[in-house]
């Protein structure tokens, strides 16, 4: 079942979603999408959209300002397994581009049953150009032993060698 508030002809709600997935069966909401003027936006803090699964689990959260994603205090997309409610990946967005505020990885991805983070990637300050200066910039690990299985690293966008010691593919 599906709902939706227009305002000028287009999805809109200000204090309320603009637009509501209800299951048929149940009437619980699925899925909320806040809107201004027909593009994702949501003021406060809040997500923009978000998906709830049959269990009650907020499986995706999503924060939008203006139509881009957008968070300053945490990650701006957030989603967790279906089942478990455990978290599977986060991006860090400020406006509309990767960056995270304490110099961590902005996506980062984790296996849904043991927890352990299988992905990350990092990024130039305020930018969507791959890099780190103190290390790799994608790292890739085993999802049940957390070891790292691949490194690339990166500076300002241009690939460069792993420096001595450095993992830069390891078949498991």
């Amino acid at each position: 079942m599906y709902e939706a508030w227009h305002r000028d002809g287009k999805r809109h709600g200000d204090d309320v979603p603009a637009e509501v997935w209800r299951d048929p069966e149940t009437g619980n909401i699925t899925k909320e999408s806040w809107r201004r003027d027909g593009i994702p936006h949501r003021d406060g803090n809040l997500p923009a959209r978000r998906s709830i699964s049959k269990s009650g689990i907020f499986t995706e959260e999503s924060y939008y300002r203006l139509g881009q994603p957008h968070r300053e205090d945490g990650p701006a997309i957030v989603q967790r397994d279906l089942k478990t409610g455990n978290l599977t990946c986060q991006n860090w967005y400020l406006h509309v581009r990767f960056d995270r505020p304490d110099d961590g990885p902005v996506i980062e991805h984790r296996d849904a049953n043991t927890g352990v983070v299988t992905y990350e990637e990092y990024h130039d300050l305020g930018g969507n150009i791959l890099h780190r200066g103190d290390g790799p910039a994608i790292i890739e690990r085993d999802p049940k032993t957390g070891q790292v299985i691949h490194e690339e690293f990166y500076s300002h966008g241009e690939p460069w060698p792993a420096p001595n010691g450095g993992v830069e593919t390891l078949d498991i």
